[in-house]
């Protein structure tokens, strides 16, 4: 692992962020020739995710937006904790895969309960439905989608995500960016 990997501290943030980003994209391509197993797909995906990510925290340093750099940081976040996820079992990379399905369903359940959108529930359910019947193994209709809040409780970190989450959703909030130009 790259020494500016250990302790973000001693350096600058941005070196670490495009450190962890080339570490990344070595990864994925380390992958290139690997045989095609839709877990390794998952994996390239997500790393990409994560990569996409550290840009966005890397462009919102130099513009000096503090909302985009909380924005991006939630979502290395939760990214962290959703590939820890993964990489734990080929049940959990599973269940993950499936994890679309379960958060549409609590889309329609939502969008059904309002009677102007009802039409558009209904077909949005019947695709929902032929999902589950002829691709889902694990996830049920009434399972609730994954959240990452509840991957760090069970791995024994929540108080560390609730506070870092709450910590930085003060800087995404749109209320910030209004109040920035304010004279305290």
């Amino acid at each position: 692992m790259l020494n500016t990997m250990q302790n973000p501290q001693q350096g600058d943030v941005r070196t670490h962020i495009l450190a962890h980003g080339k570490v990344l994209y070595d990864a994925v391509h380390m992958l290139d020739n690997t045989p095609e197993h839709w877990r390794t797909k998952l994996l390239i995906h997500m790393a990409t995710a994560n990569l996409l990510q550290c840009n966005e925290l890397v462009e919102g340093l130099q513009a000096r937006d503090v909302s985009r750099v909380a924005w991006a940081t939630r979502n290395l976040l939760e990214l962290h904790y959703f590939v820890r996820y993964i990489v734990e079992s080929p049940e959990n990379a599973e269940r993950f895969r499936e994890d679309m399905v379960c958060d549409y369903q609590d889309l329609m359940s939502f969008t059904a309960r309002h009677a102007e959108y009802a039409p558009f529930a209904a077909v949005g359910q019947q695709v929902l439905d032929h999902l589950r019947d002829k691709h889902i193994s694990l996830a049920k209709k009434n399972d609730n989608y994954l959240k990452p809040d509840a991957i760090a409780k069970r791995l024994g970190e929540g108080h560390h995500y609730t506070t870092v989450m709450k910590f930085l959703s003060k800087f995404v909030h749109p209320c910030y960016r209004s109040s920035g130009n304010v004279d305290f």
